[in-house]
């Protein structure tokens, strides 16, 4: 029986090995969860938890979390409201004052119904802004956020309670990542984030959590989902509200 060549197996293998990987599959959430970027003016398709005491569970005029009148502190004290970094709405929470606690805020987005194969990363992009209050300019604010997308199997819808609790354990639960893409307080600054799935885990619901924390005095955290790309500032409010687009 004659042996293959030398030359014939190096090639088999050369081919076998620019072979391409089978593709693992990708989502987007922004294209998963309803009223992701709270484009509805709401926050409908989200409910407001409260891992511990610190978490606002009921909105107030101070704070809506929808929304909120946030007046970035600056060296010129201008009255600039901060806007949506992209769209019309975002969300965040104000921590007027040095009180016991530093308010923060966490929501969790409705179990939504999806087939997801095992080995799928699933990427969001958010957007994040810091500051302090007026007249506090210094120092530069230390709120912080997380992000974490998680999943079931098949079985009941899960639904969460305002614990932070859901009715059904968690098949896939990676742990939060933290936003580093900081710029100065009072900009806007985008950064996106990938979860991927076990290969062995077929899920049959997803749900996405972010959480707005202040760690101090007179400071606000704010945040934001999805779309593609701030909206220009007119030439007539360019000035109004101190550079918040780039």
């Amino acid at each position: 029986m004659r042996r293959p060549s030398r030359l014939f197996l190096s090639a088999a293998l050369s081919c076998a090995v620019l072979l391409p990987s089978a593709a693992h599959a990708q989502l987007d959430a922004c294209s998963i969860f309803s009223n992701i970027g709270f484009e509805n003016g709401s926050l409908s398709g989200w409910k407001l938890t409260a891992p511990n005491g610190d978490y606002i569970l009921v909105p107030t005029v101070a704070n809506p979390v929808i929304d909120p009148t946030i007046n970035p502190a600056d060296p010129g004290n201008n009255p600039a409201i901060l806007l949506a970094a992209v769209g019309a709405h975002f969300t965040g929470v104000r921590q007027i004052g040095d009180t016991a606690t530093d308010l923060k805020y966490k929501l969790a987005h409705d179990a939504t119904a999806i087939a997801v194969p095992g080995g799928t990363t699933i990427q969001v992009k958010v957007w994040a802004n810091r500051g302090r209050l007026e007249p506090f300019d210094t120092p530069a604010s230390t709120a912080d956020a997380l992000i974490r997308i998680f999943g079931w199997s098949a079985g009941a819808v899960p639904t969460v309670n305002t614990s932070d609790n859901w009715s059904r354990t968690v098949t896939w639960n990676p742990a939060s990542q933290a936003f580093t893409a900081w710029a100065a307080d009072g900009v806007w600054a985008s950064q996106t984030f990938t979860f991927t799935t076990p290969a062995a885990t077929a899920l049959a619901y997803l749900s996405i959590s972010v959480a707005g924390r202040n760690n101090n005095h007179d400071q606000y955290i704010a945040l934001d989902l999805c779309d593609d790309a701030a909206t220009p500032a007119t030439p007539r409010t360019w000035g109004s509200i101190k550079q918040l687009y780039r």
